[in-house]
């Protein structure tokens, strides 16, 4: 099988790139590993041409000044200036094939597209897509996904909402992401938690609203004033840029809780293990989220997970079984899932123990079987 991958960028060094990049990186290597011939096509500032990444050929292009236009056009013209010719076209975002689908027509090969976000942006005032207005994006991608072969949704939450706009289900297959469960096994055990003073919950990702930030803040003012002032909470990714890094910011000063909340800025994904191993669980108070692939990395470096039963969640989190689901919006019930896992022990063993095990289950080899099957029901109509 012949595989054309486009995506918007794709870094010289992916295990530098957080996002996407891993699931390009994972999808197109296991691909590779099991003998068909995949490429990425993707845009770049930089050096543009052909080369390969740990043996994956990426074709990169400048990125057109008119892009709403051009941008799928683009692509699809260096498919064929490089003579590749692929049997499925797979996007893992709907904007790279751009508004002009119908340039596809020409070319003998099934198209595939990946939805890793929200369907209705205008729900969600922080999320953006780059070049393209809410609306534009929800035009484009209801245009999209009811013209291609297949449908790849992140999560039954994401199938849901393609269901609510007109893409007939039968052309939707649910995947979730995947992770490299070896890499963050390894890499996150290394430290004995036994032996570090107090409780460190980490949450990781961007600052941004639909994360829910501000109820987890309230939550850790509930439990210091239930006597719990060890508990400390650490913000891995935020960025004085991000929409609600302020509000969160200031949220923390007025309740004086700097002594129990840090934040700190991105760091390479191949250092974010070192985090989830030094943690004692991880939270995610996300109010809108499609799947919540960070809850996958804690699980596979052994920490118990706690995160809001919003959007694509609770197709990861099953609740009591591989961690613990609350309320979303609530600080109270978050409160109280931390406090209910600090003290019980047994709780948060068998949490770890089933999560472990249930990450075996996303791993990037499980997942690319998954899209290779995908992939040939496409082919075979």
């Amino acid at each position: 099988m012949r595989i054309a991958r486009f995506v918007t960028a794709f870094p010289a060094r992916p295990e530098l790139g957080g996002g996407i990049t891993p699931n390009i990186y994972h999808l197109s290597t296991q691909e590779i590993d099991a003998g068909h011939e995949t490429a990425i096509f993707t845009f770049d500032d930089g050096p543009i041409g052909r080369s390969e990444v740990d043996g994956i050929p990426v074709y990169r292009i400048r990125k057109p000044p008119t892009t709403r236009i051009l941008l799928g056009r683009e692509l699809l013209s260096t498919i064929r200036s490089n003579h590749f010719e692929p049997d499925i076209v797979h996007s893992m975002n709907a904007m790279p094939l751009g508004w002009l689908f119908r340039e596809s027509n020409s070319m003998n090969a099934r198209f595939v597209l990946s939805i890793h976000t929200p369907v209705f942006l205008r729900e969600l005032p922080s999320l953006s897509v780059s070049y393209l207005q809410k609306r534009e994006y929800e035009l484009l991608l209801a245009r999209l996904a009811k013209k291609v072969d297949l449908n790849i949704a992140v999560s039954r939450f994401v199938r849901r909402q393609l269901v609510a706009i007109g893409v007939p289900r039968e052309r939707i297959r649910v995947i979730p992401s995947g992770t490299d469960v070896a890499f963050f096994r390894s890499r996150s055990t290394a430290k004995d938690r036994g032996a570090k003073e107090g409780y460190e919950i980490l949450y990781v990702g961007r600052i941004a609203k639909i994360k829910g930030l501000v109820y987890l803040i309230r939550a850790m003012d509930i439990v210091r004033r239930w006597g719990y002032s060890e508990i400390k909470l650490k913000l891995l990714g935020g960025q004085p840029e991000d929409d609600d890094y302020a509000r969160v910011s200031k949220s923390i000063d007025a309740l004086s809780l700097r002594q129990q909340i840090t934040i700190q800025p991105p760091v390479p994904y191949w250092r974010t293990p070192r985090h989830y191993g030094s943690a004692d669980c991880l939270v995610l108070p996300s109010v809108n989220e499609p799947l919540g692939k960070v809850t996958l990395e804690a699980m596979a470096s052994g920490i118990p997970v706690l995160a809001s039963n919003s959007g694509g969640i609770p197709d990861v989190v099953r609740d009591r079984k591989n961690g613990l689901l609350f309320e979303s919006g609530n600080p109270m019930a978050i409160a109280r899932s931390i406090v209910e896992l600090v003290e019980d022990r047994a709780l948060t063993a068998r949490l770890v123990r089933n999560g472990l095990s249930f990450a075996e289950y996303y791993d990037w080899e499980v997942i690319s079987s998954m899209y290779l099957k995908v992939f040939e029901d496409a082919l075979n109509g």
